[in-house]
């Protein structure tokens, strides 16, 4: 991706220009690529506006709708041209619709495709859910690099998908596709259906039971191959060090799901999306071989990753998740009830028996009175989560000083017009904050 040199308007400087000429190049250029409004702000960043409409891409007051459909709003083209691949499917393109189309949207919505032709044409349905993740990954570096939906359908239908991904994938830089490569290797059968499956894989459960015993072996206090003696020889271990043990198996595979304590404790919830949680488990990894293991495991005691990360040279890449200081000066035991209720609305398995007391006194879980309920609130929490450039402390210090509906209204001014969900959501809103 090139970034080409903007105007100046009289003589004023562009700041995102500048700082993209000094580093085109490292472990957070991802991020400054998708958040080049920060360091050019609109009017609407600084004029206070009670917004009717919000924009559909990055969140701020909204001037622009889409000619087309009439059912999308926009702050302005530059954002529109943005979310176009995302939007297009759902829209009126004046074409027909390929799966490629919907491969390209969900690559830029940074979800997996689950509509079943385009998960049979590129491969979804011959992974499992995190080679889906990182398939994903996979394509979204194909669209990043130029590859349009038509030319990646035309791949599909001359047989030559796996042939023509190979070839762009092994060029590019390491640090793009670090992480994906050594996956694409042993699973290239997902970009070529006459391609066999191998019958017996070992599950990813599997993997992380035998990186126990391999990571063991480098820091245990014998040599064992057996699981069950080393699980006994770690139960005077200090749970934080076990938790250190088991992540650290784990972090070379895959990161953690939003249903293990490890994505709040290691900071996986301070990330946007996926992108950003594979981003935050390299720079583990990263840290791992900076650094030995008995600093790991001090740094992760005594809420001190974020100054080992910084001794380590990786303070680019830790500054690039602007959230994850705040989840990492309190972990493991200390953490905003914010990062619990996210966890919470993410994880697939949650249900409304095993929400945590904090959560549902403080974000209204507690007022519910039906499932159906539980279930509406959830869906609002969850829209807020993936709504783009979201700031979760800002939901954080709208919980605390008693103004949660107030903070989704803003959020959602469409609501205003919704009167019957209005009153449902003013009830279900309420906590017992401010305390003083």
């Amino acid at each position: 991706m090139s970034i080409q040199a903007p105007s100046t308007n009289g003589g004023y400087p562009v700041l995102w220009w500048k700082i993209s000429r000094l580093c085109t190049r490292g472990g957070y250029f991802p991020w400054f690529l998708q958040n080049l409004d920060i360091f050019e702000p609109r009017p609407s960043a600084l004029i206070s506006l009670v917004p009717r409409h919000l924009c559909a891409s990055c969140g701020v007051s909204a001037g622009v709708r889409c000619a087309a459909c009439k059912n999308v709003w926009y702050c302005s083209k530059r954002c529109q041209r943005r979310e176009w691949p995302g939007h297009l499917v759902d829209c009126n393109p004046g074409r027909p619709i390929t799966s490629a189309d919907r491969l390209r949207a969900a690559a830029h919505r940074k979800k997996v495709p689950q509509d079943q032709e385009t998960s049979s044409d590129y491969g979804f349905n011959r992974v499992d859910e995190v080679g889906g993740k990182i398939l994903l990954e996979i394509y979204r570096i194909v669209f990043e690099e130029g590859v349009r939906p038509r030319d990646l359908h035309q791949w599909k239908v001359s047989n030559r998908l796996l042939k023509e991904v190979e070839s762009l994938l092994r060029p590019l830089e390491m640090w793009k596709t670090l992480e994906v490569m050594r996956w694409f290797e042993n699973h290239r059968y997902a970009l070529d259906s006459s391609m066999s499956i191998p019958e017996e894989q070992d599950s990813m459960e599997d993997r992380i039971e035998a990186a126990k015993v391999k990571l063991w072996n480098t820091v245990g206090t014998f040599p064992s191959q057996n699981l069950d003696e080393i699980y006994y020889a770690m139960k005077d271990w200090s749970k934080e060090r076990v938790d250190v043990f088991y992540f650290r198996a784990m972090m070379g595979l895959c990161h953690p799901a939003p249903n293990l304590k490890y994505w709040v404790n290691f900071g996986f919830c301070a990330c946007q999306d996926e992108t950003e949680e594979r981003f935050l488990n390299l720079t583990y990894q990263m840290l791992a071989d900076r650094c030995s293991y008995d600093a790991f495991c001090t740094a992760y005691s005594n809420s001190t990753f974020t100054e080992l990360l910084d001794a380590t040279g990786l303070h680019g890449r830790r500054i690039a998740l602007p959230y994850l200081e705040d989840v990492l000066s309190g972990s493991p035991r200390i953490f905003k009830s914010v990062w619990r209720l996210k966890q919470h609305v993410q994880d697939t398995n949650s249900v409304r028996s095993n929400i945590p007391m904090s959560i549902a006194v403080d974000y209204g879980f507690g007022n519910c009175a039906s499932e159906d309920e539980y279930q509406d609130l959830k869906r609002l929490y969850t829209s807020i989560f993936e709504r783009p450039g979201v700031n979760p402390l800002k939901l954080h210090e709208a919980c605390i000083s008693g103004e949660l509906y107030e903070y989704v209204l803003g959020s959602f001014p469409e609501l205003k017009n919704k009167k019957n969900r209005v009153k449902k959501f003013r009830r279900l809103l309420r906590n017992p904050y401010p305390l003083d």
